[in-house]
């Protein structure tokens, strides 16, 4: 067992100036502590304020790569570098760096590193900024920063535009043909440097922020990286040949109507369709009760739109579905969550959050639930416990909406009745194929009471007219041609053998751990050792070439940071084993700075993670 770190000396060798290594040495001298420079540089971080040493070494973010040099402000700030380094410039990056160059002259800014928010743009300080880079001794560091500090993505620029043109934007800069610098106030609209048009957006579109997280799974999805952290299904195992030739048939034979626009409700021959599949979860219903939609996150939407006003409350498990989350607040509603177990959702805290909802004044809209194979939490809702909250929720007045996108991929045993099979009118039920077949074609469903279907229908027309007629028809094909029973069987077995990899993997190489055994679905909700912060944890397992999710993303109030989603629905079975070793050097690595000064897990301050998720993180 490694000694404890000395806090209080190291912190005064940090402000004496010492840098990692020289402390490293310090103290394997001295105090007979052996320490990497890593976890020196850690606890400075993490546990002073001490800025990081000052370097003559230019440093270039980790968005900046070859593959990376989309923009011209970033491809600017290498050829800068370069040039300062003595090194010639092609013709290319000449011109772009002059365009930079005379574009940051013209609106008297320059670009600038900020240890929070990566590249930014700044004013200008005369007779001070010669260049186009100022680099601040803050932004010089002894080694290549990690990723998440250089967070290049919208999120930087909302916060700095919310504290307005007077500030330095704290934003990535965009492309030297984009609007930077040319923001000048508009009659009315009070803009930002970054954003002309920032005072003239509604209220809750300030709400939508994206986070760090993006960033680092711009690198997540490298293939060098083993991703646990994508809900994509593994649609290999599809018969593609036998598909291609029935889509080929279909715009054949009916391509003048499956190119055409629809109806706002989606195709009749599809609702039967649907209700077919339905059936295997004890749903009967009439077609006229299925609104066919661009995937359940739009169905989801829509139930939010028509039925949540500002300040409503919404009541959801905890932990919950990320897109879920980001649909609520982006309606500002506000978002409580009741606990759950190994049996799903507990139904006497649900009614305790009611009672309390109630007590306060406060108008809870509906209860947002994933019944089957949880997201993220894997687990499932017994059918003792769906009818107490079903119970619980009409004698409340609560809408129940059902979200039930795993229901038919259980490992072992035939599905659940569905919650909206027991109450018809107090139940909206959301559904989608894009776990069971493909999400491409973006086709999933709402079932619904006949009033609640027809504000539906109206709200699906005003944004978007009519799902896709080519996407429905096509589902319709794939469900009247194919064994689709047969492949949903198939896909059990796939998710059940590598579900299997990822248990056996944890138990081998991470034990301090603990984790849930899921009876379906894509993941596992694991529980780091005490002290261990799954957020900031996260950049050193991209650096080890493995990622996952974590937990403060599925909660609305930043709870969950001693918490990991893993996916094991689309790597391999030797992937994933591969991908849980690398992890378990990163937590091990973590558990020993730890052991050294003490770190824990705190709630996330801002917890915005992935309230706006890309489609890898559903």
């Amino acid at each position: 067992m490694p000694r404890k770190l000395p806090a209080e000396l190291v912190t005064r060798l940090l402000r004496e100036g010492l840098g990692p290594r020289a402390i490293v040495e310090h103290l394997r001298e001295h105090e007979g502590v052996v320490v990497s420079p890593q976890a020196i540089s850690t606890f400075r971080q993490r546990h002073t304020d001490v800025p990081p040493q000052h370097s003559t070494r230019r440093i270039v973010p980790w968005e900046v790569r070859p593959e990376h040099r989309t923009s011209g402000y970033r491809r600017a700030i290498l050829a800068y570098h370069r040039r300062a380094e003595g090194k010639a410039l092609s013709g290319e990056e000449r011109r772009n760096l002059d365009h930079v160059e005379a574009k940051l002259r013209a609106t008297d800014q320059v670009i600038s590193y900020d240890p929070d928010e990566g590249w930014i743009l700044v004013p200008a300080r005369p007779g001070v900024d010669t260049g186009i880079i100022r680099e601040p001794e803050a932004s010089m560091t002894q080694s290549t920063p990690r990723p998440h500090q250089h967070s290049t993505t919208a999120a930087g620029a909302a916060a700095a535009a919310a504290a307005g043109a007077a500030t330095a934007p704290a934003a990535s800069p965009g492309s030297p043909t984009g609007t930077a610098g040319s923001a000048a106030p508009r009659d009315g609209v009070a803009g930002t440097r970054l954003d002309p048009w920032f005072g003239a957006y509604a209220e809750r579109a300030h709400g939508m922020r994206a986070s760090e997280i993006r960033a680092l799974f711009s690198v997540a999805n490298r293939p060098e990286v083993v991703s646990l952290a994508g809900g994509m299904p593994n649609i290999q195992g599809l018969p593609l040949e036998v598909i291609g030739e029935a889509m080929q048939r279909l715009i054949t034979t009916r391509g003048t109507t499956a190119l055409q626009y629809g109806s706002g409700q989606g195709d009749e021959t599809l609702r039967e369709r649907i209700l077919e599949v339905v059936a295997m979860e004890g749903i009967a219903a009439h077609p006229d009760d299925v609104v066919v939609t661009t995937g359940s996150q739009q169905g989801l939407d829509l139930v939010t739109r028509i039925f949540v006003d500002p300040g409503d409350v919404v009541l959801a498990e905890a932990p919950s579905y990320v897109g879920a989350l980001g649909v609520f607040r982006s309606y500002q509603a506000e978002v409580r969550h009741v606990e759950m177990d190994a049996d799903g959702l507990v139904p006497e805290e649900l009614e305790r959050a009611i009672v309390a909802a109630h007590d306060a004044g406060r108008r809870v809209k509906f209860l947002y639930t994933i019944p089957n194979f949880h997201n993220p939490a894997g687990v499932t809702l017994s059918l003792e416990r769906r009818h107490r909250v079903l119970e619980i929720c009409r004698r409340h007045g609560v809408l129940v909406i059902e979200d039930n996108p795993y229901g038919l991929l259980g490992f072992d045993s035939d599905p659940l009745p569905a919650m909206r099979s027991s109450d018809a009118e107090g139940v909206v039920y959301l559904g989608s194929f894009s776990k069971t077949f493909a999400p491409g074609y973006r086709v999933g469903w709402v079932i619904a009471p006949h009033a609640v279907r027809e504000k539906l229908v109206l709200a699906s027309e005003s944004a978007i007219l009519s799902p896709s007629n080519a996407s429905q028809m096509a589902i319709t094909t794939y469900l009247e041609t194919c064994d689709w029973k047969g492949q949903i069987k198939a896909y059990r077995e796939m998710y059940r053998e590598r579900r299997d990899a990822m248990v056996g993997a944890l138990g081998e190489h991470l034990p301090s751990a603990s984790w849930n055994v899921p009876d379906g679905g894509f993941y596992v909700w694991v529980r780091l050792p005490e002290g261990l912060d799954a957020k900031s944890m996260l950049p050193r397992a991209v650096t080890e070439r493995v990622a996952y999710v974590p937990g403060t993303a599925f909660f609305y109030d930043g709870q969950g940071a001693d918490h990991m989603r893993l996916s094991f629905c689309y790597p391999t079975p030797e992937r994933i084993r591969e991908g849980v070793r690398r992890l378990a050097t990163v937590v091990n690595a973590e558990s020993e700075l730890v052991q050294l000064f003490g770190t824990s897990a705190r709630p996330d301050a801002d917890p915005r993670d992935a309230e706006y998720p890309s489609p890898d993180l559903a």
